[in-house]
């Protein structure tokens, strides 16, 4: 197996993956309370106690979304492996029939499946399903891959691309595109297929412009100036979120004193814009905490990344990592402006669904990686595999 990560000598006694696996619990632990606290002030503005009506139902799927990552934690990830193909099928099957619906039945956009008290978004299922699958056709690929290797990934990610993108949502669409180059990589793909393939993609995106809902062309005319009279009432809710964290100035407002967020200036406040709360009553020095708590979790969980050298868990963690930091940066862009509005909630903080439950999946896959070394053969006999030279 051919990897593009260094291989690390560990002291003897270390432990192996158990210092990340136990600093990226914690990061998850303070990005929960936060997101918890500022659901609360973004449903309630600080009018009721703690927690409000809708602060319960986000604490009751934060609760639910634990016991999948307690779940996945104690299932060996060995067993995903067995899995992978019939879940990523599973995946493709709920989003044709998402397609079946819009497009024999005429539903119109439907994102969602609603099985009694709970609603299931397969773009979020089939990202997870998506990682386990191309981790087993990446898992034995190395730096020469024949013709059907190279394909087989580019299918594998294309597939649900092409699905999740016409229904239409574009921005979950796009979070498999930087999953497929870090995974890629990590297999042993050298920079010039990535470089190349990368190209292609950049030569082949502006057809899609021709192909974009009328709501998306949109919100592109908002990125581009959001203060134009034109788009004047489309850019309502990204103006209000630049005037949120801006108002914020170095320490904020102080919690339930956002004047943005109290006086519901702006809409989805407490899901896709909740950063914005945070910018306006928590201030600079508060955003840069909770992007400083994100980029301790994802450095902890590319940590087990760089110590796991069993091929299948290493690809895992690195495309379910490289899935929520992705998904964070477009968050984070949009809500400052950066980049136009997706749709993509903020991991672990904003209002609880199944990008919540997903994302607490995925995270317990990472922990249980990082709790069950791979005991292989070296020249100097059985280890653990996290100290391999």
């Amino acid at each position: 197996m051919s990897s593009n990560f260094p291989r690390l000598a560990l002291p003897r006694g270390w432990g192996g993956t158990r210092l990340p696996s136990i600093t990226m619990l914690t990061f998850l632990i303070a990005l929960l309370a936060i997101g918890s606290i500022f659901v609360h002030s973004a449903s309630t503005g600080g009018e009721v106690p703690f927690p409000g009506p809708l602060t319960r139902l986000h604490l009751f799927r934060v609760v639910f979304g634990c016991g999948f990552l307690l779940v996945f934690v104690l299932v060996h990830y060995r067993i995903l492996e067995d899995l992978c193909t019939p879940l990523y099928l599973f995946g493709l099957g709920l989003l044709g029939y998402l397609l079946f619906k819009k497009f024999f039945l005429g539903v119109g956009i439907e994102r969602w499946l609603r099985f009694g008290f709970v609603n299931l978004q397969p773009g979020e299922v089939i990202k997870l399903c998506t990682v386990l699958m191309l981790a087993k056709v990446l898992k034995p690929v190395g730096r020469n891959p024949g013709a059907v290797d190279r394909a087989l990934p580019l299918v594998l990610v294309g597939v649900p691309f092409a699905m999740v993108a016409v229904q239409p949502d574009l921005g979950t669409a796009l979070v498999l595109v930087p999953i497929l180059f870090a995974m890629l990589w990590t297999s042993g793909a050298s920079l010039g297929r990535l470089a190349r393939l990368a190209l292609t993609g950049l030569v082949i995106a502006p057809l899609g412009w021709f192909f974009l809902a009328e709501y998306q062309v949109r919100r592109v005319l908002v990125f581009l100036d959001p203060y134009g009279s034109e788009v004047r009432e489309a850019s309502y809710q990204i103006r209000h979120s630049m005037t949120a964290i801006g108002s914020g100035g170095l320490e904020g407002a102080g919690l339930y004193r956002g004047t943005q967020n109290t006086l519901e200036y702006l809409p989805e406040d407490h899901n896709d814009f909740i950063f914005a709360v945070i910018g306006e009553e928590w201030g600079l020095i508060g955003t840069l905490g909770v992007l400083l708590i994100f980029v301790l979790l994802f450095l902890s969980c590319y940590g087990i990344a760089y110590r796991t050298r069993e091929p299948f868990g290493r690809l895992v963690v690195v495309g379910i990592t490289t899935q929520l930091a992705f998904q964070t940066l477009v968050n984070l862009a949009m809500t400052t402006g950066i980049a136009p509005v997706t749709g993509l909630p903020l991991p672990f903080v904003s209002f609880g669904g199944s990008a919540l439950f997903v994302s607490l999946a995925s995270i317990g896959i990472v922990l249980g990686i990082g709790m069950r070394p791979v005991r292989i053969m070296t020249p100097d006999g059985l280890t653990d595999g996290t100290s391999v030279r």
